[in-house]
């Protein structure tokens, strides 16, 4: 798990318990209904973090050209692209020429990846294929 996984969930859960302990500080089981609070709001914490992660617009879908012709389509973190196209050099892909589009959610980006790896079957490219 991430740390700022671990951080977001913890943080939600620790809010959870504050709340509940707060609407429950007059009823019998207080223990109980603050644990119970807290893992809701922990669950909740999750379930947004994970719903922010996924819909970031930071991939971005590359495809590296040899004389023209396609030889890669690829995704990386839009911070990466310089470090990622350094990889594809130092693994012996031979290229020329780098085409890269906007950031995008993550889900889109591995759609658009599919997409053009099934339609143009490029050199370096294995997945997606079948």
């Amino acid at each position: 798990m991430k740390p700022e996984k671990i951080i977001t969930t913890s943080l939600c859960a620790i809010a959870g318990g504050i709340i509940a302990n707060n609407l429950t500080k007059q009823r019998e089981n207080k223990p109980l209904n603050t644990l119970i609070g807290a893992g809701l709001v922990g669950i909740a914490g999750i379930i947004i973090y994970n719903y922010f992660q996924n819909n970031k617009a930071d991939r971005i879908n590359y495809i590296l050209k040899f004389k023209s012709n396609r030889v890669y389509d690829g995704i990386t973190k839009e911070y990466r692209l310089d470090k990622r196209i350094y990889e594809h050099q130092r693994d012996g892909k031979i290229f020329d020429e780098i085409i890269f589009d906007n950031p995008k959610p993550l889900k889109l980006a591995i759609s658009i990846e599919k997409k053009r790896i099934k339609r143009f079957r490029p050199k370096y490219n294995s997945q997606h294929i079948s």
